[in-house]
């Protein structure tokens, strides 16, 4: 299966707004720490986290520190 490696960037109180995913997305947080914001409720993330969104999933994200540094994996790969 083919799956898309892309890297993000953030600074304090910068936000992916609340969507839904067609594929699943994993995230690795290299630096800084991350809300993520899930129907139901929001969990931190920090360096060496990691979290999987299955495919229809909704999620958003928001930076909580001067700068946040993560992995995305789009699986199967976007086109």
């Amino acid at each position: 299966m083919e799956q898309n490696l892309m890297m993000v960037e953030m600074v304090l109180n910068a936000e992916v707004e609340y969507h839904r995913v067609e594929n699943s997305e994993s995230f690795l947080v290299l630096e800084g720490e991350l809300e993520i914001i899930l129907e139901n409720e929001r969990q931190r993330l920090g360096r060496e986290d990691v979290c999987y969104f299955a495919p229809g999933e909704s999620h958003g994200v928001k930076c909580l520190s001067p700068k946040a540094r993560f992995l995305v994996v789009f699986a199967p790969a976007r086109r």
